[in-house]
């Protein structure tokens, strides 16, 4: 069965299933990515489509200089996963740093955004590749797998098991560098883990 997709409206985006996403990236890919509304596909600017690259580029700054700083000084991966790549804020920052870098996404629409944005910004070592829960489209191991403000859109379970095939595409010495949100305020004394849910 399909699941069921949302129109577009002016409210933050409901991305919790796949043909929800691709709805979003047919219909307004920049602000499903960032929810603000000079990202809207009927008001971006060349100007705010040039700062949601330049916010890619710095979160990708950031990545490196965290690794450098916290885990290996000479960290410089040649080649990266960026899962979910979306429209490609990430993945053209990585292309510039890194020989070979791969984007993952479940739509259609965001993969075909992404190829026109590394076409408009000359990047050329990018593969993009249509994306699934157990990874199999993935042809190797990574110098760094990464992936930013996408778990949260996909539900608990399905998203441990991504996790885990997006670790075992780590190479030997590789980073994964997986952003996860959790309730670290509401259940401090287990480090962000909620209860369990009681049996029915």
């Amino acid at each position: 069965m399909k699941p069921r997709c949302n129109t577009v409206s002016d409210h933050a985006p409901d991305l919790g299933t796949d043909a929800e996403w691709d709805e979003w990236g047919r219909r307004d890919p920049y602000f499903a990515v960032i929810t603000q509304s000079r990202f809207r596909l009927s008001e971006i600017t060349e100007q705010a489509k040039s700062e949601f690259f330049d916010s890619g580029r710095a979160h990708v700054e950031y990545v490196v200089q965290a690794i450098q700083r916290n885990i290996d000084a000479s960290f410089a991966p040649k080649s990266i996963l960026d899962f979910g790549c979306g429209v490609g804020r990430t993945l053209i920052p990585f292309a510039r740093i890194a020989k070979n870098v791969v984007g993952l996404d479940v739509s259609p629409a965001m993969l075909q955004e992404a190829r026109n944005n590394c076409r408009e910004q000359y990047v050329t070592n990018v593969t993009l590749i249509p994306s699934d829960d157990s990874l199999s489209t993935v042809p190797s191991e990574f110098d760094l797998v990464h992936s930013f403000i996408v778990l949260q859109h996909i539900p608990v379970d399905r998203g441990r098991l991504i996790f885990r095939n997006l670790l075992s595409r780590v190479a030997s010495g590789g980073v994964g560098a997986i952003h996860v949100l959790y309730s670290k305020s509401n259940y401090a004394a287990t480090h962000g883990i909620g209860p369990a849910a009681s049996p029915a």
